[in-house]
Parts: structure tokens; C-alpha cells; sequence
């Protein structure tokens, strides 16, 4: 079952993300405090969701929808026009799957659910943030129709933007086969951003895993340099 969650899962959220956090390496997934986590269930900083097998929260997701009241500030991801960042774009923020239900595609589910909820919210632009060596994070993101659109290295550790667009035409691609990034090629994915070109297919198997990148239309590079990495604001 998957549904909203409200201000009474909040015990269940913060276990969720205590077990989910306590397997995987650090950085990949940042743990929210517990103000942060009611703030996504009343309300306030967004919206959660969740799945339920046998009333057992077992993944569950934030996503951060601006509003008149709580815009977006500072600055906004690569290609995302500068009018549009306040209000038009939506975060997805941390997605959380319980270690024994991994595998089983929930994080593509929740990704979905978020992605249904910002276009019914008229979001023009869903954006997402993956540490670079979480591959299987950013390959779903990448699956679900996003493309790495920058980079940044100032949290201490390397940090992709990742961007979808209601307008298929605000990202559309020149035709052509691309070329091949390795995943975790920081130079290669930089190199890759300044020739405008976005990350759109991740291939390969576990422990060799890469990304193909292409070259955006004129059309769609124009609305913003995309050659420099992301900074933090």
C-alpha cells in the first residue's frame, strides 16, 4: 500500500531511516533530525510518502514542493531557468527502503509517486540530489527519465544534480550515440557537463558500472550555461 504519510507515522519514519542509514556507507543518505521529518509530515518543509506491507512502514520518501509562502532560494541546478527555481521546481529528497525490502523496486516506486504529485502540483521541473558513489541511487533517478545536470564537490564528497522536465522539448537531446563516462569518473562527468552534455543511460554491471552521456540541443543548453559544476549557494 502506498499512501501520504501524516504527523502520527513519524515514529515509524525516524525508525525507518535509523535502519536504512545503519547498512550503507556514509554520505549516501543524509539523516534528517526529527523537526526535519515532522516538518515533511504536517506539512511544512513538503511531503512524505510511504509503502506498507502488513502495516510495516518499509520505504518511504520526501519531497520538497515550494509554495508562495516557502520559495526555493539562493541558486537553483544548472538548466533550470532562473524564474522557474522559486516556485516552478520540485526536490526529491531522501528516499529511505528497509534493508530486507531492498531490491524489490520501491525506490523506483517512490520516485514515481513523487513525480505524479509534482506534476498534479503543476511543477515544471522535479530536481534530485545522489552522492556519486551511491550508483544505484542516481540509476534509478536516471531510469525514471532524469539526467545528471551537475556536480558539485563542496560537501566533501562528490554530489550529483539530477533534473527531469515536464517539457520533454526543455531537455531535448541531439541525436547520436554519445559517448561513455565511467561512473565514478569525477573528471569525466565535469568534462562531460562543460561539452553540455547530460548523463541520461547508466550501463554496465555492479563494480563497473558507467553512464552515457549526450549533447542537449541548442534549444535547450541556451536556457542556461550548463558547463560549470554546481556550488554550493
Amino acid at each position: 500500500v502506498v499512501r501520504a504519510l501524516g504527523r502520527f507515522d513519524w515514529f515509524d519514519l525516524l525508525g525507518l531511516q535509523m535502519e536504512t542509514i545503519a547498512g550503507l556507507p556514509p554520505n549516501f543518505v543524509r539523516a534528517r533530525s526529527v523537526d526535519e521529518l515532522r516538518g515533511y509530515l504536517d506539512g511544512r518543509a513538503g511531503r512524505a510518502y510511504g509503502v506498507f506491507e502488513d502495516r510495516e512502514l518499509v520505504a518511504a520518501a520526501l519531497q520538497r514542493l515550494p509554495t508562495r509562502c516557502t520559495p526555493h532560494t539562493g541558486e537553483g541546478l544548472p538548466m533550470v531557468p532562473p524564474q522557474d527555481w522559486p516556485l516552478e521546481a520540485c526536490m526529491l529528497e531522501a528516499c529511505l527502503v528497509h534493508p530486507e525490502a531492498r531490491g524489490r523496486g520501491l525506490q523506483r516506486l517512490m520516485i514515481e509517486t513523487r513525480m505524479v504529485a509534482a506534476r498534479a502540483a503543476g511543477m515544471r521541473w522535479m530536481c534530485a540530489g545522489a552522492n556519486l558513489r551511491n550508483t544505484h541511487s542516481w540509476a534509478n533517478l536516471l531510469a525514471s527519465g532524469f539526467v545528471i545536470a551537475g556536480l558539485r564537490q563542496d560537501f566533501g564528497f562528490p554530489m550529483i544534480g539530477l533534473l527531469s522536465a515536464r517539457d520533454a522539448e526543455a531537455l531535448a537531446l541531439e541525436k547520436g550515440e554519445g559517448f561513455t563516462v565511467s561512473a565514478d569518473d569525477v573528471a569525466g562527468h565535469e568534462e562531460a557537463l562543460r561539452q553540455c552534455c547530460v548523463g541520461v543511460r547508466a550501463i554496465g554491471r555492479e563494480g563497473r558500472e558507467a553512464v552515457t552521456s549526450q549533447r542537449l540541443r541548442a534549444a535547450a543548453s541556451s536556457q542556461r550555461p550548463c558547463a560549470a559544476t554546481l556550488r554550493r549557494a
